[in-house]
């Protein structure tokens, strides 16, 4: 996973969400049927928070669980099973590619037993790094906390074959590219160079990149990531991310 920034609803679109909402308490008997009938009929609002989860989300809409996949749906995360009156929540909404959604988590959403927190990390919400850590070795998550372990379960992040290989391979890609970079900038291509680091910013398995990025000033980062000349990629790469942050 990686830590990702919710934008502000578009005006018109947070009315439409809250006469949805106001609609939905307002029924007689709010329950689980009610919320997933008015979510269901609720075509153009779906479309709409789509379509702005969409630009949110990592690369070219990669689900925001396993950073693998195209996202395809909205995921409550807290779901109307449970919370039917947050079907119109804006803040409970994610996208998910439909493995992870109707697969993986499904109607789950563990809570701690003392505190009833939620033990799923939210990565627009939970900084996922202080969660669960991927371990560029072997393609795996490290649960770091309990949020983290019970995240790593219920996703399925280490126990599907195809992420864990996904991954390792996304790592080799990766360092090729980064390598590629710092040829093309010695080269003197600047722009090819920029080019190379703006699509490799893009790729599926956004998650790698994002550690690799994190350890990047590590005292053995050269060892850790392939080499001085990816560490020095990744510096001109979180340079140009950090600028574009700005603009």
């Amino acid at each position: 996973m990686i830590p990702l920034r919710r934008p502000p609803l578009p005006v018109e679109l947070g009315v439409r969400l809250g006469v949805q909402r106001e609609r939905l308490a307002a029924r007689p008997r709010v329950d689980v049927p009610t919320a997933r009938d008015a979510w269901r009929g609720a075509r153009t609002v779906r479309r709409d928070i789509g379509e702005l989860l969409v630009l949110m989300a990592a690369g070219h809409a990669r689900c925001m669980y396993c950073c693998d996949s195209q996202g395809t749906s909205v995921d409550h995360f807290e779901p109307i099973m449970l919370a039917p009156l947050r079907a119109f929540d804006w803040s409970n909404h994610l996208l998910a590619c439909s493995y992870c959604n109707s697969n993986q988590k499904r109607e789950l959403f563990p809570r701690d037993d003392v505190t009833q927190e939620c033990l799923l990390v939210d990565p627009t919400v939970d900084p996922p790094e202080r969660h669960l850590r991927l371990r560029l070795g072997d393609g795996r998550y490290r649960g770091l906390t309990e949020k983290g372990r019970r995240t790593i379960e219920v996703f399925g992040l280490n126990s599907r074959q195809s992420l864990v290989l996904g991954r390792l391979d996304a790592v080799a890609q990766c360092q090729g590219m980064l390598r590629d970079s710092v040829r093309q900038t010695g080269g003197g291509n600047l722009e090819g160079a920029r080019r190379m680091l703006a699509a490799l910013s893009r790729r599926p398995n956004g998650d790698v990149l994002y550690a690799m990025l994190s350890r990047r000033d590590l005292p053995d980062a050269a060892r850790l990531l392939g080499g001085d000349d990816v560490v020095t990629a990744l510096h001109q790469l979180a340079a140009m991310i950090d600028k574009a942050r700005l603009v």
